[in-house]
C-alpha cells in the first residue's frame, strides 16, 4: 500500500533517558502512545552506537545498556531498512534515522569531513548508508528515485519500504505523476508523503489544483489516500505506522476502506433519523441511501494519460473527455469507453509478414499481388509495396462514425496510392520520386479519413518496396543497366567536352588577340606614313625646289648611308694614291 498525506510531516519522536545504573543490566519497558495504546515498531539504539532493537506487537523492548548510556527512542513507523527520500525540510527524519547535528552543520558548511565530503550544500542533503536519499533538484525529483528503491525491494523480495515525501507544489509536476503511477500500476512498496502549507512556492492552493485536497489525487492512481494532521505526532506516527504495515504487506495500493466509509455514514445519517443512533434498527430508508450514495460513487472514472474518454447516454454518444479523472452519470444512464489514442497503429498493403499470416512462425515476407501490381501514367506496371500509420484523433468519431477502422483506412491507403502512382511514370517510382509519391499519397488518404467523419489521423506513408513485376524484373534490370551504360557514356563525352571545347576557345582567342594587335600596328602605321606624307607635301606646296632638294639629299642619305665611299680624283699626280676611303676614316673617328 502506498498512503499520500497532506499536512506538516517533519516526523521525529526521539524520547531520551539517562541511565543511572551502576553496571551493564539489562533494561525493559513498554512504549504507549499518548491514549496509552502500545506502539509496535519503535526503535530503541543506544546512542553513538548501531546496538538497539524494537518493540514487539504489545509495545514491549528490552536492551542490555551500561551505565550513563543514553537510549534514543524513534518511531516513524519505519524501520531501520527503510529508505527516504525527502526535501531539504526533513532534517527531522535525518535525525530520526541517526543523523548526528555535526553531520548536519558538516554538511551545511561543505566540510569535507560531512557525510557528502563537502559535495552538496543544505538543500542536497541525505546519508545513504542511513537510509536517506540525496536531494534532487528540482525536488519532485527525488520519487522516481523512491520509486527505484521500492522496485527493488520488490524484485528481491525483502521487507524494504520506501518513502517518498514533497511539497503541494511538487504535485503538480509530471516527474512526480509517472512515480505515483508506477508505483499503482506494479504494487510497489512505497509510501507517498505530501507537505501541505497551502501555498505551493509562490501560489495559493486554490490556483494549483482543480480539486479541494491534494489526497484525492491518489485516488486517480488506485491509491489510498489520507489527510492527517501534521501537527499531531501520534496521529502522525499511527498512520505512518500503518501504511507502512500494508505496504511491506505485498498488497500493494488498495482502494479506500468502503466498511469504514459505510459505517461513518451510517453513524452521520442515524442522527438525523427518527430514533438516532440510539434506536439500534437498520431502516430501510438508511440503506437506501447509502445504496444511492454507492450508485452515484460509481460514476467516477479514470482516463488514462494515452486515453480519451467516450461518454454515452443511453448507448448515443454524448462527449469526449481528456486524461484525468472524471464522472458521468452512473449505469445504466450512461457509459464510458477508453480508447487508446496514443497508440501508432500499422497497416500492410502488398505484403504480409508470414508470422501474422498464421503460415510460418519465421519473419519472412509474403507478396499480396492483387494488392501490390499498380499501373502507371505510362503503362507500366509496378510492385509496390507499402505501410500506412495511424493514430486516433477524436475518439467519439472513432467509435461511431465508421464501422470497420483498419478496413476503411487500408480501402482509402490502397486508393490513394494508385490514384498517385496512374499520374506517375515508372522511373521515378522505382528510384528518386518516392519521397513525394509518400507524401501525396499520405494527403489523398487524410481527405478520404476527413470526408468520412472518421477521427483518424495518419501520421506517415512509408515505402517498403517499388520494383517491377516478376516475370519482367530482369528485363527492367538490364534496361537499368543500359541506361546506367548510356549516363556513364554520356558522361565521358560530356567530360571530353568539358576538356576539349575549353582549350579550343582559348587558341581561338590567342590568334584573335594576335590578329587584332597586327590589325592596330599596321593601321597604325599606314596612319603614320599618311600623317608624314600630308605634312611634307604641305612643305612642298609652300618651296617646292627647296622641298625637292631637301628630299632628295634626305633620299640619298639613306640610300648612300651603309654603301663604302671613295673618293677618287682624277687629276692627282703621279706616286700619290688618287683615293679617300672615307668607310675607314669614319671607323677611325668612331674608335677614338
Amino acid at each position: 500500500m502506498k498512503t499520500k498525506f497532506s499536512g506538516i510531516l517533519t516526523l521525529l519522536l526521539a524520547f531520551v533517558v539517562q541511565l543511572t545504573f551502576a553496571q551493564e543490566k539489562t533494561i525493559s519497558g513498554t512504549i504507549t502512545d499518548d491514549s496509552g495504546l502500545p506502539l509496535p515498531g519503535v526503535s530503541v539504539v543506544i546512542n553513538g552506537t548501531t546496538k538497539g532493537t524494537q518493540s514487539d506487537f504489545d509495545g514491549k523492548y528490552s536492551i542490555m545498556a551500561n551505565t550513563g548510556d543514553v537510549l534514543l527512542f524513534r518511531y516513524l513507523g519505519m524501520k531501520p531498512q527503510d529508505v527516504f527520500g525527502g526535501t531539504h525540510r526533513d532534517l527531522g527524519v535525518q535525525i530520526n534515522r541517526g543523523v548526528t547535528l555535526k553531520e548536519i552543520a558538516l554538511n551545511f558548511y561543505g566540510k569535507k569531513d560531512g557525510p557528502s565530503k563537502g559535495r552538496d550544500g543544505n538543500s542536497h542533503f541525505g546519508v545513504v548508508d542511513k537510509g536517506t536519499l540525496m536531494v534532487v533538484s528540482p525536488l519532485p525529483d527525488s520519487a522516481p528515485v523512491a520509486v527505484g528503491v521500492a522496485l527493488t525491494a520488490q524484485i528481491e523480495d525483502n521487507d524494504v519500504v520506501a518513502v517518498a515525501n514533497c511539497g503541494e507544489g511538487a504535485t503538480a509536476t509530471g516527474t512526480w505523476h509517472e512515480s505515483i503511477n508506477m508505483a499503482g500500476v506494479h504494487n510497489l512498496p512505497i509510501i507517498f508523503t505530501v507537505q501541505n502549507n497551502q501555498f505551493a512556492y509562490s501560489s495559493p492552493n486554490e490556483t494549483e489544483f482543480g480539486t479541494p485536497n491534494v489526497a484525492d489525487r491518489g485516488l486517480g492512481y488506485g491509491i489510498e489516500s489520507v489527510i492527517i494532521d501534521g501537527n499531531n505526532i501520534y496521529e502522525v506516527i499511527n498512520a505512518m505506522h500503518k501504511a507502512r504495515n500494508k505496504a511491506s504487506s505485498g498488497k500493494g495500493p488498495t482502494p479506500p476502506d468502503i466498511d469504514a466509509i459505510i459505517r461513518d455514514i451510517q453513524n452521520k445519517i442515524n442522527k438525523f433519523l427518527p430514533g438516532g443512533s440510539k434506536s439500534g434498527g437498520k431502516p430501510i430508508g438508511l440503506i437506501l441511501i447509502i445504496l444511492l450514495f454507492i450508485w452515484l460513487a460509481s460514476g467516477l472514472y479514470r482516463v488514462g494519460p494515452d486515453e480519451q474518454g467516450v461518454v454515452l447516454r443511453f448507448g448515443k454518444f454524448i462527449k469526449t473527455t481528456q486524461p484525468g479523472l472524471h464522472y458521468h452519470i452512473p449505469v445504466p444512464i450512461e457509459t464510458v469507453e477508453t480508447p487508446k489514442v496514443t497508440k501508432v497503429n500499422r497497416i500492410d498493403i502488398g505484403f504480409r509478414s508470414e508470422r501474422d499470416s498464421g503460415f510460418s512462425q519465421g519473419g519472412g515476407v509474403a507478396d499480396v499481388p492483387q494488392e501490390s501490381l499498380m499501373l502507371t501514367g505510362d503503362e507500366n506496371i509496378v510492385n509496390i509495396d507499402f505501410s500506412v500509420f495511424w493514430v486516433i484523433k477524436d475518439a467519439g468519431k472513432f467509435l461511431f462514425e465508421i464501422q470497420d477502422p483498419e478496413g476503411t483506412v487500408k480501402a482509402a491507403a490502397e486508393t490513394a496510392m494508385r490514384e498517385v502512382i496512374a499520374k506517375s511514370k515508372i522511373q521515378p517510382v522505382l528510384t528518386e520520386g518516392r519521397a513525394q509519391i509518400e507524401i501525396e499519397t499520405q494527403e489523398i488518404i487524410q481527405s478520404i479519413l476527413d470526408e468520412y467523419n472518421s477521427g483518424i489521423q495518419i501520421t506517415q506513408v512509408q515505402t517498403q518496396k517499388a520494383d517491377p513485376p516478376d516475370q519482367v524484373i530482369d528485363a527492367f534490370r538490364d534496361v537499368q543497366a543500359a541506361r546506367a551504360d548510356m549516363e556513364r557514356s554520356k558522361n565521358e563525352a560530356e567530360a571530353y567536352a568539358n576538356d576539349v571545347i575549353p582549350r579550343a576557345r582559348g587558341e581561338a582567342a590567342k590568334i584573335m588577340q594576335a590578329a587584332e594587335a597586327y590589325k592596330q600596328k599596321v593601321v597604325a602605321a599606314a596612319e603614320g606614313e599618311a600623317s608624314r606624307f600630308v605634312s611634307i607635301y604641305n612643305e612642298y606646296a609652300k618651296a617646292k625646289e627647296v622641298t625637292q632638294e631637301r628630299m632628295y639629299l634626305e633620299t640619298m642619305e639613306k640610300v648612300l648611308a651603309d654603301i663604302d665611299k671613295v673618293i677618287i680624283e682624277k687629276n692627282a699626280g703621279s706616286g700619290v694614291i688618287p683615293y679617300l676611303p672615307l668607310p675607314e676614316l669614319g671607323k677611325k673617328k668612331a674608335s677614338n
